[in-house]
């Protein structure tokens, strides 16, 4: 498959902001080319996170809204409250553009469904990571070191689902929900 260069550009609503985008490329589907495989769309998602913009506004990640362009590898798509973690760690890529990030806050629903009262979690940046229990909805900040590209994760200590416990038919491990995301920059 060949991607051909693109110099049109087009824009992204992320929050109540409007932020102009690059395509990065085109797909080239003439005779002779296939169409993309799994591992290129991945790909493309991937590159596209790092160029949506994000700061000091709060983006939601239940289905419909731009933050689900910012979840990576670790999340099933998400629904009309937020993104539940399909595994035991996942990841979330955002940028800010030319404005220096100080730190990201992560609105969470923990899933404590093994009887105990909360659920395990790290919540890491490149210069920090925050180590807690987290029970019922809960709001955690990390420091973020300034540069434009980010990358947020989040660890998980439990992610049985309920059918591993014997406590109904899902099969998902659950751990947390992601619901929104707020990025606080330098000076604002």
């Amino acid at each position: 498959m060949a991607f051909v260069p693109a110099r049109k550009r087009f824009r992204v609503i992320v929050g109540t902001s409007l932020a102009a985008f690059t395509v990065l490329f085109v797909v080239d589907l003439r005779s002779g080319s296939s169409a993309p495989t799994a591992s290129d769309t991945l790909d493309s998602l991937n590159a596209l996170s790092s160029f949506l913009e994000v700061g000091n506004e709060t983006v939601l990640f239940a289905a419909g809204n731009a933050g689900r362009w910012l979840l990576q590898d670790g999340f099933y798509h998400p629904d009309d409250q937020g993104a539940l973690m399909s595994q035991d760690f996942a990841s979330i890529r955002f940028s800010t553009g030319n404005s220096e990030p100080v730190s990201a806050s992560l609105l969470l629903s923990a899933f404590p469904i093994d009887g105990s009262p909360s659920v395990g979690v790290t919540l890491s940046s490149s210069i920090d990571d925050l180590d807690l229990e987290v029970a019922g909805v809960e709001l955690l900040t990390v420091a973020l070191d300034g540069s434009s590209a980010q990358e947020l994760t989040l660890t998980c200590r439990v992610g049985e689902s309920q059918f591993d416990l014997d406590l109904g038919p899902d099969l998902r491990p659950q751990c947390l929900r992601v619901l929104e995301l707020t990025v606080s920059l330098e000076g604002k």
